[in-house]
């Protein structure tokens, strides 16, 4: 039973040796039939299977032998192989928590279901699966995830998509393919039933089959949208927005919807921002009351919300989000920013009791707004930003006015703009004086001047 591990020499020494003994005898033992079966006779080690699994031998026919590994033989428990030629040995099916099923046993398991083998699944289940009734959560989890339960379709699921149906719950028959219904015989053996709920494979309820039946209407809701009345309207979006909660549809499926702002119009969900009742992270309403906001804009509706708590709020934030509500703020963020910039700046200097004009953009050199009052005359740039700690960034012809008014040139910068805006400011001749200032010029302008002369030294 062992001579093949002692004959089997390693590599190395002499090479009088190495060349015409050691190395003949190795190849020899790996591609002749010099290892034992459980029936007796001598196979070569292509031939052979290690089963070492007591499991896996009461489960395996020799039909299922035969059919998974054609022309091959069970190696003898006894015979001891060194390991050089134990690696050229096809292994036994095996299955973990962990790992799952290796390739052997996932095709022992789908031939299996396909010709509704429910003895074999008893079997596995009570020797593969019911081990792990108390183990950790982690154990568990890696468990769920594994396609081993058979269905009444005869295919197999994962403890996330398959569920037990109660006897007397009827599934309507347009609909029957939604749902893995675990096989009725398996779920009669307690201890697996047991086990699977460990698994928290869920129960079908009437409110899943009712929950795919809505999911079905949304073809007719995208056909039909435009001609529902706002009320009805109102009510789709709730129920879409229901079944997204539930995870029976994706906001993908949702592009024909349109939702109603607070003016009355139903638009696309990207041209819509979120008000203060949503709880955004911008604080753009605000914004508009405050009269520090002028662009057109339309807010969504509170009528999705209305009397809901602050965790619902959340959930159909998230919602609308996904559809698309709030894009614009990302879209169009500096022009957003900058526009609370200026309106930030003239009332500023409405509240110091300067009189101040902003200038139109054939007007500008340089600044945004001119502002005086008796005695001081103001020549103010303003730099909005979402960032609570922004930079800086100036044109060549801001940084030339700069240099030319000096002490009547100021820079307004309004941090945090879309949330708390603060107005911050800096007379020009301040700005003079930082020495570490960097001077940005695009590739564009540059290499205008530049591409005239060239020099690479490999040409």
């Amino acid at each position: 039973m062992n001579f093949t591990r002692i004959l089997y020499s390693p590599w190395g020494g002499h090479e009088l040796f190495e060349n015409n003994i050691k190395k003949p005898l190795r190849e020899y033992l790996q591609r002749e039939p010099c290892l034992i079966a459980e029936d007796g006779s001598q196979i070569r080690p292509n031939e052979a299977i290690r089963i070492e699994d007591v499991n896996i031998k009461e489960l395996l026919t020799k039909s299922d032998l035969e059919t998974l590994y054609p022309g091959k033989k069970i190696l003898h428990s006894d015979c001891l192989l060194p390991w050089e030629i134990e690696e050229l040995i096809e292994k036994e099916p095996r299955f973990n928590a962990s790992s799952g099923a290796s390739h052997k046993m996932q095709e022992l398991l789908n031939a299996k279901a396909k010709a509704g083998d429910i003895n074999f699944f008893i079997n596995f289940y009570q020797r593969y699966l019911i081990i792990y009734k108390n183990s950790s959560p982690s154990t568990l989890s890696k468990l769920k995830s594994h396609s081993i339960i058979l269905t009444e379709n005869l295919d197999l699921a994962n403890a996330y998509s398959a569920y037990i149906k109660p006897a007397d719950l009827v599934i309507p028959q347009e609909i029957k393919d939604n749902f893995k219904i675990v096989h009725p015989e398996i779920v009669s053996n307690s201890d697996i039933l047991e086990m699977l709920k460990i698994l928290e494979v869920k129960e079908l309820t009437s409110e899943h089959i009712q929950n795919v039946l809505k999911a079905g209407e949304i073809p007719n809701i995208s056909k039909n949208w435009e001609i529902f009345s706002d009320t009805e309207k109102i009510e789709k979006v709730k129920l879409c927005y229901d079944l997204w909660k539930k995870k029976q549809i994706d906001t993908k499926d949702l592009s024909f919807l349109k939702l109603k702002t607070k003016s009355g119009k139903w638009l696309q969900p990207k041209d819509i921002v979120f008000p203060k009742e949503y709880k955004p992270e911008h604080q753009i309403e605000s914004r508009v009351e405050r009269g520090l906001f002028d662009l057109p804009i339309e807010f969504l509706s509170t009528e999705f919300i209305k009397n809901e708590t602050d965790d619902e709020i959340s959930k159909w934030r998230k919602f609308f989000k996904e559809l698309g509500v709030d894009e614009r703020i990302e879209r169009e963020k500096d022009n957003i920013v900058q526009r609370i910039g200026i309106l930030t700046a003239l009332e500023y200097e409405k509240i110091k009791k300067r009189k101040a004009r902003e200038l139109g953009e054939s007007e500008k050199k340089g600044y945004d707004i001119e502002s005086g009052s008796e005695g001081e005359q103001r020549y103010i740039e303003v730099k909005g930003s979402s960032r609570s700690n922004p930079d800086i960034f100036i044109t060549t012809n801001e940084f030339r006015t700069l240099q030319e008014k000096r002490d009547k040139y100021f820079i307004y910068v309004v941090k945090d703009a879309l949330q708390n805006p603060t107005l911050c400011v800096t007379r020009g001749s301040k700005l003079l004086e930082i020495t570490d200032i960097k001077t940005i010029i695009p590739f564009n302008k540059w290499w205008e001047s530049a591409k005239e002369e060239e020099f690479q030294p490999w040409i």
